[in-house]
């Protein structure tokens, strides 16, 4: 699936994982999760992550460059990492380099993103009814007299009895991502290599005026990932590895 991380794709797949996603705004849409459930006080204690023995966040990692995870759950199993790891961890080995020719891998992934759920719309004079309906149960005065309810129903002053659906008006139905990724891997049998570099581009469901694309008024989040593995064989029994990753990211807010 097109995601920026994997903290999304391991929500309802991986057996005993708790996840919460509390935004849908790109950038801050990564899900918070737990092993178990919460084993320490403060809900902002989630599962410890290490990459190739090193604590990083979900957020930095490109997904092309995960070879392979494990989920520890059990206190035996997360006892070495103390009370970061007292509500689970999730220990993940980035790709290396193979001996043999270069292999290239590239990929590039286009999503689709919606809404799940938008309130339907009920106009000015439901609304007008709803509140009078409200206030009168509670034995209050109502809001709006018969003449305003006249006047919204037939919209005969927009201005001052404005009827929008404020939803279909801000808001676009759906948007996109790309997700692409290009690497290459290969060497001898002393010295073996991998290299990759991935871009994400996420974009918001704000309307925005066209006649100001080039200003980019609309929520957006860019991601620039890459890595790079060096494995050398010093000896029959010593192996030295060296690894630079990083990542850039660039985020229009609303405000």
């Amino acid at each position: 699936m097109p995601g920026a991380n994997i903290t999304n794709a391991l929500a309802g797949n991986v057996a005993g994982v708790i996840a919460m996603q509390t935004s849908g705004e790109p950038g801050f849409n990564n899900s918070q999760f737990w092993i178990r459930g919460m084993s320490t006080f403060g809900a902002n204690q989630g599962a410890l992550i290490m990459v190739d023995g090193f604590e990083r966040p979900f957020n930095e990692i490109n997904i092309e460059d995960i070879e392979s995870f494990s989920v520890l759950k059990d206190a035996s199993a997360t006892a070495l990492y103390g009370s970061k790891g007292a509500n689970g961890v999730i220990l993940i080995t980035t790709k290396n380099g193979k001996a043999g020719k270069i292999a290239i891998d590239g990929r590039v992934q286009v999503g689709y993103v919606t809404r799940t759920r938008t309130p339907e719309y009920v106009g000015g004079y439901e609304y007008a009814k709803l509140v009078n309906e409200a206030l009168t149960t509670r034995n209050l005065q109502p809001l709006y007299t018969p003449n305003e309810l006249e006047i919204i129903n037939n919209n005969l002053d927009p201005d001052l009895y404005p009827n929008v659906d404020w939803i279909d008006l801000m808001l676009k139905p759906s948007t996109n991502n790309v997700n692409a990724s290009l690497n290459f891997k290969g060497g001898g049998t002393t010295a073996r290599y991998f290299v990759s570099a991935a871009y994400y581009n996420e974009g918001g469901m704000y309307e925005s005026d066209k006649s100001l694309n080039e200003y980019k008024t609309n929520a957006n989040r860019e991601r620039w990932n890459y890595r790079t593995n060096f494995d050398f064989d010093i000896t029959k029994t010593t192996l030295l590895r060296l690894g630079v990753a990083g990542f850039l990211e660039k985020r229009i807010l609303p405000v």
